[in-house]
């Protein structure tokens, strides 16, 4: 879990502000470089820290997406019902008051700062293949956020794949087997193989 959520250890101060999961992002960069660093006998398991792989599942495959643009030594990336890549996308989570709040700091509705902010203007800059799978009966993220995120990727000629799943919700049910075996097969692909 990341830092203040589900079981994790408590976060040092309440959380009160949104911070479009800039936190986060940082947390995940600082463990690349930190797994970089290790020594392999001092993990637990083997692992080759010259080909790491990304998953991430609703907010922790929109933390994914900022990653991706960021950090390129990242063989390949599967991101399972991603929040938007878009900032201003994800206000839909937000209260009243957040949402009052953040527009009040960053601009109202289109400002450029939004842009600025959000991982999809910079899908240019993402060099690793990425796989987007998600429920056509998700409820809780929408599928067009993962239809964006595919589009734009496509626009700029990058390596993509999207799998969308009738029937399925945010919580994949009957096609878990099947989404997790096509995820496997693309970090095989592009991460345990290769080069």
């Amino acid at each position: 879990d990341y830092r203040g959520l589900g079981n994790s250890s408590p976060a040092p101060f309440p959380i009160l502000e949104h911070d479009f999961y800039v936190g986060y992002t940082e947390d995940v960069v600082n463990l690349i470089d930190t797994l970089k660093k290790l020594p392999p006998k001092l993990l637990e398991v083997r692992m080759n820290a010259a080909k790491m792989g990304m998953w991430g599942h609703s907010m922790g495959g929109g933390i994914a997406a900022r990653v991706m643009v960021l950090r390129s030594e990242i063989k390949a990336y599967v991101l399972f019902a991603p929040l938007s890549a878009t900032v201003e996308d994800n206000f839909y989570e937000l209260s009243k008051k957040e949402t009052a709040r953040v527009r009040r700091i960053y601009g109202e509705e289109g400002a450029e700062t939004y842009k600025k902010m959000s991982p999809l203007t910079y899908f240019a800059d993402v060099y690793s293949p990425v796989q987007l799978h998600h429920g056509i009966a998700d409820k809780e993220v929408p599928l067009a956020f993962s239809e964006k995120i595919f589009a734009a990727l496509k626009t700029y000629d990058k390596k993509a794949e999207f799998f969308k799943y009738p029937g399925e919700g945010h919580e994949f049910g009957d096609g878990w087997a099947l989404a997790a075996e096509r995820a496997l097969q693309f970090f095989d692909r592009y991460v345990k193989e290769e080069r």
